[in-house]
């Protein structure tokens, strides 16, 4: 945990460098109160840092974020950075804290990234931090994130009878569906086809169709004439259930079939298809030793959840947390 850490913090103050991510702040603006939490001002600056972890995750897949999703993520930045501050102030009044060695040796595996000390302050400065305000970022980070070893991670314990009585109270949910095996002929159409062309896709089919009736083999079949990437294995799809396919039509013909059973040419989207059904699994119950980790796994999430929730309602009950007012823009001043 302690290695990703240093590794995000170098990342982020290189990308501060660069001016990679928009809503850095300029050092001069770095310094400014975003929030007080028992009296310690935590500045603009190690609010973007903690926004900038968020952003990767939040991304759409084109790269953009909606003015409505940045607030959100803003939102969730402010948060991560009180708890953390409300975690950090918890370690230090019960005896948590680094020593001047330790911070000393965190640091210099921040510094050992650039390639000198004047780089790695440069990067410090322009990211809006001082030397003693990263130092105090960095022991913060480390500090809480141990706290929250302690008070949570520390604390779980979920029993053997806990998950065995999880399942029996969810047994029901624990069914796998009837599952079929199949495979396919595929005779692929244009979506651009026009109605003469996609008929020579037609006679193509049909004339496969034909071959299989008169004894050919399907995956001899499939394997010279498919146009689906399980040509290479006969055409076979491997097992699966109900509703897993993207053509509804493919489901409600596969449930027609008697294991051994081929369809005659059917028209989709894609093209043309001749399936067979070569197996079919009754609905089976999902035996406990099957799944007795990942109810383990989701029993000790929540109870960590619960645990951390408790944690720190307890410690923002008992905060005092202040935001600076905002400050008002002259509209006729020039930018």
């Amino acid at each position: 945990m302690k290695e990703e850490f240093m590794r995000l913090i170098t990342v982020l103050l290189i990308t501060c460098c660069f001016v990679f991510f928009a809503s850095l702040a300029f050092a001069n603006e770095g310094t400014s109160t975003v929030v007080s939490v028992n009296g310690v001002d935590l500045t603009k600056a190690e609010l973007d840092q903690e926004i900038s972890k968020i952003v990767p995750m939040e991304r759409s897949f084109h790269g953009g974020l909606s003015e409505e999703k940045q607030l959100e993520i803003n939102k969730k930045g402010m948060e991560t950075l009180i708890n953390m501050e409300l975690q950090y102030q918890d370690g230090l009044s019960k005896g948590q804290r680094l020593d001047k060695k330790a911070l000393e040796r965190e640091i210099d595996l921040l510094v050992a990234k650039f390639p000198m000390r004047e780089a790695y302050l440069e990067a410090v400065e322009k990211a809006g931090f001082s030397e003693q305000t990263m130092e105090r970022f960095v022991s913060r980070n480390i500090v809480s994130k141990n706290m929250k070893k302690f008070e949570v991670d520390d604390k779980v314990n979920v029993s053997d009878a806990m998950v065995v009585s999880y399942y029996e109270e969810k047994k029901a949910s624990y069914m796998k569906p009837e599952e079929y095996r199949a495979s396919i002929i595929l005779v692929k159409v244009p979506p651009s086809a026009l109605s003469e062309e996609r008929e020579v896709f037609k006679k193509k089919a049909d004339s496969v169709y034909q071959q299989l009736k008169t004894g050919a083999d399907f995956a001899d079949l499939a394997a010279k004439f498919s146009d689906d990437m399980s040509r290479i294995k006969g055409g076979d799809l491997g097992y699966f259930h109900a509703g897993q396919a993207d053509d509804q039509d493919f489901d409600a013909q596969i449930q027609k079939l008697q294991v051994g059973e081929a369809s005659s040419v059917i028209r989709s989207l894609k093209g043309f298809y001749i399936i067979k059904l070569t197996d079919k699994r009754p609905p089976r119950q999902l035996p406990f030793e099957e799944m007795k980790d990942k109810i383990r796994l989701l029993l000790v999430n929540a109870e960590k959840d619960r645990l951390y929730k408790l944690w720190i309602d307890g410690l923002r009950a008992k905060a005092k947390i202040i935001y600076p007012p905002e400050k008002k823009t002259d509209k006729g001043s020039k930018s």
